[in-house]
């Protein structure tokens, strides 16, 4: 993964932590998790996609915010480097 440059930390920085949260964390990591392993668990173990999806679509958003608060973290430490 390639770090981004000051110019590009500054404008996700301006968005706000609740936009990182929720892009980098919620949408990035929880449903695209979420939908990875309800397809995993379809060809795998055969079960079907909606019936696995109902269940992670809950708990994996759930850690994508976890994810989300983390990457804002990183963030706000690769900025400051930069300063």
């Amino acid at each position: 993964m390639r770090k981004p440059n000051k110019g590009q930390l500054e404008v996700i920085l301006a968005k706000g932590k609740w936009f990182c949260v929720l892009f980098y964390g919620v949408f990035g990591f929880g449903i695209t998790m979420a939908t990875g392993l309800s397809l995993v668990d379809m060809v795998v173990v055969g079960k079907p996609f909606f019936e696995s999806f109902q269940s992670l679509i809950m708990v994996c958003p759930a850690l994508g915010i976890g994810y989300g608060i983390y990457r804002w973290a990183s963030f706000n430490r690769q900025y400051q480097k930069l300063s």
